[in-house]
């Protein structure tokens, strides 16, 4: 995933040539990344994929396009507080003058439509990025994500200015426990929440039958 949105990075919308075999192979070498012969043709096919999707050509249609650019907002409705901050993968001004945010994804979709799956996974994200389009002062944001795996599919929704002050508030609720200081364990453990933890193995209340195991549906 990380190669993908690399060589993402560099795609020209309007003439999204896929890179060769050979680029692919250097990318990863340089990144000390090991790669089968098929998997650099997955890599090349993923990119494949977002240069022949809609929102390729919506960006190569735009006004103006930012790549991987960094937001930062205040996380209390009223703009003041904790920072929120992070980068967008596509940031482009588009001809009405709204702001479309494009997110790559390169998760396998494992029999999950790509909506439920940003339902799932990403709708907190999806706030943070409206909200940061609506902060810098657009009338309108959409916020666009493309699972590679079906490009043509993209999950998108739109905001204006209005929705600003609910979208802040439902994030900074999303938030309280965590400026609370709040930790409470999940009732749900399972490999995607638990994988990484520093602590699963040795402080965690649960045995790694539990933490280890498929996200089963929500």
């Amino acid at each position: 995933g990380s190669l993908v949105h690399a060589l993402l990075e560099d795609l020209d919308f309007a003439r999204p040539d896929v890179p060769g075999a050979d680029a692919v192979r250097a990318l990863a070498e340089r990144w000390e990344i090991a790669l089968a012969p098929d998997e650099v043709e997955d890599v090349r096919g993923l990119v494949a994929a977002f240069a022949s999707s809609p929102l390729c050509a919506r960006l190569a249609a735009a006004r103006r396009t930012r790549r991987e650019a960094p937001f930062s907002f205040g996380l209390d409705p009223a703009g003041g507080g904790p920072l929120v901050n992070g980068f967008l993968d596509a940031v482009a001004l588009e001809p009405d003058g709204s702001v479309l945010i494009v997110d790559y994804k390169s998760d396998r979709l494992e029999g999950l439509e790509p909506d439920e799956l940003v339902e799932r996974d990403y709708a907190t994200q999806r706030i943070v990025y409206a909200l940061a389009a609506l902060r810098d002062g657009a009338p309108r944001a959409e916020v666009a994500y493309c699972f590679l795996e079906r490009p043509g599919e993209p999950v998108t929704q739109a905001f204006t200015a209005a929705d600003a002050p609910a979208l802040a508030e439902r994030l900074h609720a999303l938030a309280e426990g965590v400026l609370e200081g709040r930790y409470p364990v999940t009732d749900t453990p399972h490999r995607e929440l638990c994988g990484d933890c520093p602590g699963r193995a040795a402080l965690c209340s649960y045995p790694e039958e539990l933490t280890l195991r498929p996200q089963g549906p929500s």
